[in-house]
């Protein structure tokens, strides 16, 4: 089983992980994501990241956010280091500054979350076939 580490915010019990982005030029950034299990999108950036990772635009699809109201979103094509290996996203755009990670990528895992000890672990469930 292949793992990765989180934690918790204590101050407002936010889950993160660590997420490695790679941009068009080939360099790999860092970020903490927030686990979003309200987005089932896969990672969202804020439009300035966007930009500055140079990120290729692939159009617009309507989304629904938690208050039910339908926006644009806009989607770019982007790359993640998941699991040690290198996996093409979309990746929607955002005024705000917090990057998510959304349940899509979150499909062949499980995820734990320790609220009390401050802890967060995604899983990689590897099939035996």
């Amino acid at each position: 089983m292949v793992e990765m580490d989180g934690y918790v915010d204590r101050s407002t019990l936010t889950p993160f992980v660590r997420l490695k982005l790679i941009s068009a030029m080939d360099e790999e950034i860092e970020l903490s994501a927030i686990i979003d299990t309200g987005y089932n999108g896969e990672v969202i950036l804020s439009e300035n990241k966007i930009q500055e990772m140079g990120l290729e635009f692939l159009g617009t699809i309507d989304t629904e956010l938690a208050d039910g109201k339908i926006v644009e979103l806009d989607l770019f094509r982007g790359r993640i280091k998941w699991f040690g290996r290198i996996q093409e996203v979309a990746v929607g755009a955002s005024r705000s500054e917090d990057t998510l990670l959304g349940t899509l990528l979150l499909a062949d895992c499980e995820l734990d979350i320790n609220f009390k000890d401050g802890w967060a672990k995604i899983e990689q469930l590897v099939s035996k076939t």
